[in-house]
């Protein structure tokens, strides 16, 4: 019985150790990105990154044409940064500001800041 704890806390040791190695924080970071239309119907949103506008620990020039998810705060709640917006979500430029995170081969920027705006070309508008 004893043998038998200590290998499950061995193996949930070593679980959490490889997670941490998996994820790892890739600075600040700030992007201009569009949303990313799925056909596959992912439950979150997801953006790809049209340009690296700034950095401040790192250089991200990787990002470009990556699809990255958004998640935006505000007074400590989560925000959906497309609130507002009742069609032609395609149609606007995002730019975000925040902690880029990597984990596994997926990228998370924590945004502390973002602006959007509609690009005149797009939506008969």
């Amino acid at each position: 019985m004893f043998l038998k704890n200590k290998t499950i806390l061995i193996f949930t040791i070593l679980l959490v150790l490889l997670n941490q190695a998996c994820t790892s924080s890739k600075g600040v970071v700030q992007v201009l990105c569009n949303y990313q239309m799925n056909a596959c119907g992912d439950c979150t949103a997801q953006y790809k990154v049209k340009s690296v506008l700034s950095v401040k620990n790192d250089n991200h020039i990787y990002l470009k044409g990556k699809t990255i998810k958004i998640i935006y705060f505000k007074d400590n709640k989560e925000v959906d940064i497309s609130f507002g917006i009742k069609e032609c979500l395609i149609c606007y430029d995002f730019i975000a500001e925040g902690e880029l995170i990597k984990s596994g081969n997926e990228y998370t920027l924590y945004a502390t800041k973002f602006t959007r705006k509609l690009r005149k070309e797009c939506c008969d508008k």
